[in-house]
């Protein structure tokens, strides 16, 4: 079945809203319904849930902070370290023994008097010399005594003062732990042909001297070490560069100067890595 358009008059199939002809809607389209407020709605319990689940962990949070800082135990301060030198045992030892000499060595008349008088039980004020020789010894043995831990003190500070002074002057010497290189004499080139690199040098490094002009064949033979060979700026160079690499089955680099004879000719015969000066 069909119907009329209501702007042109135009048919068109009965259940189409839109027409054809002059492109217009025949019905007027349905408003979409927001639901912006019932949207709303429904996010409200998640995002209380949300927050409460926020808010319980700040709260764990800041418990356990607090529990941390109260069981934690300041750090016991270390005792300082005293400058003044301590007397040794010996020396304290010492003095004693001589405090004991000095003691021994009283005069017996006043024991023997302080002995009579304990022992009759006489109760009389002792005499003035008997007072007189009691505060000689005590002085004697408390100067004695003094002297000798006063004459250990100053022991250990100077045995201190001269280990320091010995330390201190004492010229530093710097080890060297430069590797030795190889020596330049076994390393065998006459007349500037260079004949033999011995195959026990560990350098991996070989620079070959400007005054050299051939490298004879099997030079290098047998050497396992170097991975870098570097070539003067010497123009011309009499070698078997195929030998020379051959020699040399863990050389991995090269240093060349252009226009050089390693430059024309050599880097050819190398696969490995070349470097220009």
């Amino acid at each position: 079945m069909t119907k009329k358009c209501p702007h042109c008059g135009a048919e068109m199939p009965e259940e189409s809203r839109f027409c054809l002809q002059c492109m217009q809607y025949a019905v007027a389209p349905e408003k979409p319904v927001l639901r912006t407020e019932h949207s709303r709605k429904r996010l409200l319990p998640y995002l209380a849930a949300l927050l409460a689940v926020v808010l319980l962990l700040t709260s764990v949070a800041a418990v356990y902070g607090v529990q941390k800082r109260h069981i934690a135990i300041a750090p016991e301060p270390s005792a300082p370290v005293s400058d003044t030198a301590t007397p040794s045992v010996a020396a304290v030892e010492a003095s004693e023994q001589m405090a004991d000499e000095e003691t021994a060595s009283a005069p017996p008349e006043a024991s023997s008097e302080a002995d009579t008088d304990i022992s009759a039980g006489d109760t009389t004020a002792p005499s003035a010399g008997g007072i007189a020789a009691g505060a000689a010894v005590g002085t004697t043995v408390g100067t004695t005594a003094a002297a000798a831990t006063r004459s250990a003190t100053e022991s250990a500070t100077t045995k201190q003062n001269t280990t320091a002074a010995k330390t201190t002057a004492a010229p530093t010497t710097a080890k060297n732990t430069t590797a030795a290189t190889e020596p330049a004499d076994s390393i065998e080139i006459t007349n500037g042909v260079l004949r033999h690199y011995p195959s026990g040098f560990t350098a991996s490094r070989y620079t070959i001297p400007k005054n050299v002009t051939k490298i004879a064949n099997n030079a290098f033979s047998g050497n396992r070490y170097i991975t870098e060979l570097e070539f003067s700026d010497r123009e011309e160079l009499d070698c078997n560069y195929a030998n020379l690499f051959a020699s040399l089955p863990n050389l991995k680099t090269i240093y060349i100067y252009p226009g050089t004879g390693p430059d024309l000719e050599g880097k050819n015969y190398f696969t490995g890595k070349v470097v220009y000066l």
